[in-house]
């Protein structure tokens, strides 16, 4: 599996990467929408044009089986028809994102606002308490929570299987940029950054004083945790902000065979363009 994530401040373009694209702010390539799983976690409308013409919003994926909101009962569920899903459940993600990987047509999941996960128990919870030691439990929860879509599926075993993590950006106790977490208590226990491979930084920013607005996923950044596996993305820094560069960049260095999707659009550096 290839663990993908993407952080950046709102408005950076993490998202425009992801969906297909011809207008007049440019072409972006996008994943396959035949072959990708859209997992929202906000419910926010997708950045993309007509989405419902790729992605079944209308009709979303649901368990198949004797589900009763448990645990328990999910694991026995089969995964609905559909490529689309919104939910906060972290147990819904981790669920989705097992059963994908058995589905040979399905190359990628993107999980959408990641960081609403987490933020959410802090959001809709009316009953947080204030004493110390239930703020320490409550913590430890949105800890969990926060982890629990790696944990049991970081190391499947199919090469050619992205699973792809959008969140915004914040500075962590290191004062590097990076993931944003609900909080230091949760930072001290879930290092979510060390968890990719693949951590991409979305950056806009405009070129030359009357240049157009530029957006690109940088690779590498001083004071970030970006970063790259190595043998990856050599000589590198900013790709345009489309994520079909990405995979044709990470499943040939595996020797992978592209599909016909990704094939014409291999990875190239514009910070010097």
């Amino acid at each position: 599996m290839n663990l993908i994530g993407l952080f950046g401040a709102p408005g950076s373009g993490k998202s425009w990467g992801l969906f297909p694209y011809d207008g007049p702010e440019g072409k972006v390539i996008g994943l396959d929408p035949s072959h990708t799983i859209l997992i929202n976690v906000t419910g926010k409308t997708p950045q993309m044009i007509d989405p419902h013409k790729n992605y079944t919003i209308t009709n979303p994926i649901k368990p198949i089986g004797e589900f009763n909101g448990t645990v328990d009962s999910l694991r026995s569920c089969e995964m609905g028809p559909g490529n689309y899903l919104s939910t906060k459940n972290a147990f819904i993600i981790d669920w989705v994102i097992a059963k994908a990987h058995k589905m040979e047509h399905i190359h990628n999941v993107v999980v959408e606002d990641f960081g609403y996960v987490p933020e959410t128990k802090l959001m809709t919870d009316p009953n947080i308490p204030m004493k110390q030691d239930d703020v320490w439990k409550l913590f430890r929860e949105i800890a969990f929570l926060t982890y629990k879509p790696f944990e049991d599926n970081m190391h499947l075993p199919r090469p050619d299987f992205n699973v792809i993590f959008t969140t915004h950006e914040d500075f962590n106790s290191s004062g590097k940029l990076g993931i944003k977490l609900p909080g230091a208590m949760v930072e001290k226990h879930v290092t979510l950054d060390g968890v990719f491979p693949f951590l991409f930084r979305a950056v806009s920013f405009k070129k030359g004083i009357d240049g157009p607005d530029m957006f690109v996923y940088r690779t590498k950044e001083a004071g970030t945790t970006a970063r790259k596996q190595r043998g990856t993305f050599v000589n590198i820094t900013d790709i345009a902000n489309d994520m079909a560069p990405v995979i044709n960049e990470i499943w040939s260095k595996q020797g992978l065979t592209l599909p016909d999707w990704y094939k014409d659009c291999p990875v190239k550096d514009i910070s010097a363009t």
